[in-house]
């Protein structure tokens, strides 16, 4: 299994999620924790394709596009990316129905 398909299902930002940029990517603020996280230009390009949900394999053929790296480069950010919005609340795993508990 590649890191991609660990991500199968589809991710949005958590709802009352703020962003704003910065001089070298981004702050997002969590109204869950109270607390700002400062994402730098790769992340916040992957959260700008989080707005509406998105597969990790969608976002990585996005930024494919806009950045001049190997693809499977991309997909490990994309991965470590998900894994770090997802572990401090501020992407959320979708399914057709819903939100998953992915806690």
């Amino acid at each position: 299994m590649n890191k991609i398909e660990e991500y199968d299902g589809q991710y949005i930002q958590s709802p009352g999620a703020i962003s704003g940029p910065s001089s070298d990517g981004a702050v997002i603020y969590s109204p869950a924790s109270g607390s700002y996280y400062a994402i730098n230009e790769v992340a916040m390009s992957i959260w700008n394709h989080l707005a509406s949900p998105a597969t990790a394999a969608h976002v990585t053929n996005a930024l494919t596009a806009e950045y001049d790296a190997p693809e499977d480069v991309l997909a490990e950010d994309v991965c470590a990316t998900l894994r770090y919005l997802e572990s401090v609340k501020l992407v959320e795993r979708v399914s057709a129905g819903g939100f998953n508990a992915t806690s």
